[in-house]
């Protein structure tokens, strides 16, 4: 029986600034990335694992003042239960702000 360890996520994070403006912006040049504080691993639905479903699921986020993932949105799904899943455990995350 093979055994998945975890569902491969990718994020493209985004960042508030903090001179007010509530766009988020894109890391990069300028915008240090935020650092992950805690991180839940995603789980594998019954359904993906029986029909022995890889991939990586990526999502767009971004990150709060206080470190909270929030806007999750889906760029590439997977399906099989496995975005859902995916997202649950994102939301459970802690980061440290950009």
């Amino acid at each position: 029986m093979e055994i998945y360890r975890s569902l491969p996520v990718l994020l493209v994070l985004l960042a508030h600034t903090a001179a007010g403006d509530d766009q988020p912006v894109r890391i990069g040049p300028g915008v240090t990335p935020p650092h992950l504080l805690k991180k839940v691993e995603p789980k594998y639905s019954p359904l993906a694992r029986a029909d022995r479903v890889q991939g990586t699921v990526v999502f767009q986020i971004v990150v709060d003042e206080k470190g909270n993932p929030t806007q999750l949105k889906v760029i590439s799904p997977l399906g099989f239960g496995l975005d859902e899943n995916a997202q649950q455990a994102i939301e459970k995350w802690r980061l440290l702000p950009a």
